[in-house]
């Protein structure tokens, strides 16, 4: 949608690593270059990004946490009937070369 309203940006944040992908080839078939003209980062961390053309950087989560943290707190909320908690988790950026640093 933002190539064919021909927005003028230089980066794109996609929720997951397989739509920073996507974008990747939106971009490139709209004769974009990555990250030339525009920076792309996704969020996962999956290891399909570092085999990606150009690596996609990444935002990478600990799937074990989440995993763990997941499972205990479905489990009090079963047992104990505890109330429903928000936690956040670490993360990592994962620079690569689908990003710019920023100056």
């Amino acid at each position: 949608a933002l190539l064919k309203r021909n927005d003028d940006f230089t980066a794109l944040f996609a929720m997951s690593d397989v739509m920073a992908i996507g974008a990747i080839r939106a971009l490139w078939d709209a004769g974009k270059q990555v990250p030339e003209d525009v920076s792309v980062v996704g969020v996962d961390g999956l290891s399909i990004g570092a085999y990606t053309r150009p690596r996609l950087s990444t935002v990478a989560q600990s799937a074990d946490i989440l995993a763990n943290r997941s499972m205990d707190l479905l489990l009090d909320r079963m047992e104990k009937k505890t109330p429903g908690t928000h936690e956040l988790i670490p993360v990592v950026l994962e620079h690569r070369e689908s990003s710019v640093a920023a100056e």
